[in-house]
């Protein structure tokens, strides 16, 4: 699958892998986070009480959305006749926003070295501070809209180009929901949400694990099935 000789082999494990790893680290980086129900000073004393915690749940978070990229890359190449336009548009959707929430995640290190080596009131004035600077939320602004829009897209365009069931477009639709709006509240909600885009973005991973070479090459969805053009 990882053989370096062959190369479609190996640029098809990379993509399938990574579709299955980055969502399932995302999770679990869910799981191990802390301070998602508060802010401002209670945030940086919940970070302070479990720096190790936090530490963890960054590191696993960040890793996972930055193994998304080259499975949003791949995903995007084996889509060859119907659907190329809407996987390519969706597919840069989807990369900036994984390269933005990458960014806004590992800037969780920072502020736990201000929950603990600053006094909490000038603490939390420099947390806040953040919010004077405009252009410091695009980055959160792509990522927070433009993932969950070019995830959704992106497997309506697999779905289109005959690589994936029906299905799975509903399913990141409705996880991309759920973590948006942080449904049941911030932990529940990341969690849930990020279970919903482990398992779709899972499918189309053990999907293109099973492709032979020459399927991927060509485009064509696993066991030989083509998709149809339009």
């Amino acid at each position: 699958m990882l053989n370096i000789k062959n190369a479609p082999g190996f640029r098809r494990g990379v993509v399938g892998l990574s579709l299955i790893l980055g969502p399932v680290l995302i999770l679990l980086g869910s799981l191990t986070q802390t301070g998602t129900e508060v802010e401002g000073a209670a945030y940086l004393d919940a970070l302070a009480e479990s720096p190790g915690a936090t530490q963890l749940s960054t590191l696993l978070s960040y890793f996972g959305f930055v193994l998304l990229v080259p499975g949003i890359v791949g995903a995007v190449h084996v889509v060859r006749q119907r659907g190329v336009v809407l996987a390519h548009v969706a597919g840069a959707i989807a990369l900036l926003g994984a390269i933005g929430i990458a960014a806004l995640v590992f800037s969780t290190f920072y502020d736990l070295s201000i929950a603990e080596n600053a006094p909490r009131a000038p603490g939390v004035a420099v947390y806040d501070g953040v919010e004077g600077y405009p252009l410091a939320f695009l980055p959160a602004g792509l990522g927070f809209l433009g993932l969950p829009i070019g995830m959704v897209l992106l497997m309506v365009a697999l779905w289109r180009g005959g690589i994936a069931p029906v299905w799975v477009w509903p399913v990141a639709l409705v996880a991309s929901f759920v973590l948006q709006f942080e449904l049941g509240g911030a932990k529940v909600g990341t969690s849930v949400g990020s279970l919903g885009l482990m398992v779709a973005f899972g499918y189309v991973g053990v999907r293109l694990l099973t492709m032979s070479d020459a399927e991927w090459e060509r485009g064509a969805a696993p066991g030989g099935r083509s998709p149809r053009v339009a």
